[in-house]
């Protein structure tokens, strides 16, 4: 009998011992903030201060140093995360979700980019237009911004699919009573070729449209709402501490209550602060069906 309790007690100090020795980020003694860009050193110049204000509060795990790595795509950025590569990954909600679906991350937080902690997508179209609910867009043309905008393409197109409206390519929409869909490369745009009727309709977020249709309201009406979305989100690697993942999300949470830590927030474009994301917020978001969008591109 005594044998068999040497032998567990040995098991357990050895799997004890092995979870040790697993480095608790990619780099042993760094930790490594992810980023989406074409050009990684500007990326850099924006991530940096905040990767060393975390680094600066996990000396006690043994981080010393602070690393940004910028990749090209989704799919990039991934392979990253589990690779141990990357340890944070901070971008728009639709985005991080993609990274958090392909690398089995979760999310840790959201971040409040230029103070807004959240966001709907809206679709509108010119008032005379006779179109006055989703369903009544078949047959006619679309107008998003760019393949990975978030709210203007992402959202609302995954939300138009859940309710049954297909999406072709503008010319093919006659034919299939599909909504025929193009790019305009901005919201900008995307607004001027639907009151030119370039367009019958077109998707951005609400407080963009308010923004910039401020003095149009007697043109315009939307027609639909999406769902309520965080508008920026921290996703963080499988596999990380779960004690270091805990201080990590405590180190974001308190940055807006030090002067130091406001000052990097105001630097990281105007970040207003990091908090944990309702419990509806954060449904609403895992709720998305994205494949059917990913597909067309």
């Amino acid at each position: 009998m005594g044998d068999f309790h040497m032998s567990k007690l040995t098991k357990l100090i050895f799997k004890f011992s092995l979870l040790l020795a697993i480095p608790v980020a990619g780099h042993a003694g760094s930790i490594t903030l992810g980023s989406l860009s074409s050009t990684p050193g500007s990326e850099t110049t924006i991530f940096l201060p905040v990767a060393s204000y975390l680094a600066k509060g996990l000396a006690d795990f043994g981080i010393t140093d602070a690393r940004v790595r910028v990749a090209r795509s989704h799919a990039e950025m991934a392979d990253l995360m589990k690779q141990g590569e990357v340890d944070l990954f901070i971008d728009s909600s639709i985005s991080a979700l993609i990274v958090q679906r392909q690398s089995g991350g979760h999310f840790l937080a959201r971040r409040w980019k230029k103070g807004i902690s959240e966001y709907h997508s809206v679709i509108f179209v010119r008032k005379e237009s006779g179109i006055s609910q989703l369903k009544d867009l078949g047959g006619h043309t679309m107008g998003f911004e760019e393949p990975f905008s978030s709210s203007g393409y992402l959202l609302p197109a995954s939300e138009m699919i859940r309710s049954g409206l297909s999406l072709v390519p503008v010319g093919q929409q006659a034919q299939s009573m599909g909504v025929g869909y193009r790019f305009t490369g901005a919201d900008e745009n995307t607004l001027l070729w639907v009151l030119h009727g370039r367009l019958d309709a077109g998707a951005m977020a609400g407080n963009k449209l308010a923004k910039l249709a401020a003095s149009l309201q007697d043109e315009l009406k939307v027609i639909y709402q999406s769902r309520t979305i965080p508008y920026h989100v921290v996703v963080v690697r499988q596999g990380l501490s779960i004690l270091l993942q805990q201080a990590i999300h405590q180190r974001l949470l308190e940055m807006h209550n030090n002067s130091h830590g406001q000052q990097v927030l105001e630097a990281f474009e105007k970040t207003g602060r990091f908090d944990d994301i309702p419990a509806n917020v954060l449904r609403n978001l895992q709720s998305i069906q994205l494949d059917p969008v990913l597909e067309r591109q």
